[in-house]
């Protein structure tokens, strides 16, 4: 089960929510064995957001929880489609979106009562 977990300091209309929450199931589809069929997403928006001890009006990091690897390009590629999304649907300039990767081993995942 791939976990997206996403904090912006813009705020979001449900319309946008809906359209980047789409967006990244497109995305996660992309990426070897994973599919939006078994993703889970988390759209925190309206945040304070500090980077480098300022406040940022807009900016996002994008978290990708998943069980097992995936190559750099793969993981290249999905960077590069979140920062696509999240500049054209929030505004938010690429050099203040960050994505951050966490890659799990069997075992380290648990669901319905046990591990996977």
């Amino acid at each position: 089960m791939p976990y997206i977990h996403s904090i912006v300091s813009v705020k979001m209309s449900q319309e946008q929510k809906d359209t980047v929450k789409s967006k990244l199931g497109q995305a996660i589809n992309e990426m070897p064995g994973k599919s939006e069929q078994s993703l889970m997403i988390v759209l925190q928006d309206d945040q304070s957001m500090f980077f480098r001890g300022k406040s940022k009006e807009k900016v996002a990091i994008v978290e990708l929880k998943m069980l097992y690897t995936q190559t750099l390009d793969a993981k290249e590629d999905f960077t590069r489609k979140v920062c696509d999304i999240y500049s054209q649907e929030l505004g938010i300039p690429g050099e203040e979106i960050f994505v951050a990767f966490t890659e799990s081993e069997k075992g380290n995942w648990g669901w319905n009562g046990k591990l996977v």
